[in-house]
């Protein structure tokens, strides 16, 4: 049998919120369920290529794509205007990945550590995210 393999993306801050059980590590928990593979940048070993390319590469090799976004931008490409997690949503998208965005609601109670301090990048992801159907 060939595992399916699914994208999990996400920033850093999401992978330790909730604190005693994440919301990444629940999308995790149910790819498992779904007896398939998750891949995350976070496990990506170092190599010859460019990492923007190589996350483009392991995004395009998946059969699904899943977000976890909540109110922290991320790490920015180098040379590029857009931050890892907005380049793995517009690789899956130009793929035609099915794409399951889960978006962390504006009035959960977060530490200040958790939010961007100027929220301008994240909260017009956030957005593009809302209308990309």
């Amino acid at each position: 049998m060939n595992t399916g393999q699914v994208f999990v993306s996400h920033t850093s801050d999401m992978a330790a919120f909730p604190r005693h059980r994440s919301f990444v590590q629940a999308v995790l928990d149910a790819v498992a369920r779904a007896e398939m593979a998750p891949v995350e940048m976070r496990y990506f070993a170092a190599g010859d290529s460019k990492p923007a390319d190589y996350c483009r590469q392991r995004v395009g090799n998946c059969e699904v794509y899943v977000a976890v976004v909540g109110f922290r931008y991320g790490s920015m490409v180098p040379g590029e205007t857009m931050s890892y997690t907005e380049l793995e949503f517009n690789t899956a998208t130009a793929a035609g990945l099915p794409r399951l965005v889960f978006l962390l609601d504006e009035t959960a109670d977060l530490p200040a550590d958790l939010t961007d301090a100027e929220p301008g990048a994240v909260e017009g992801f956030r957005q593009r995210l809302r209308e990309a159907g």
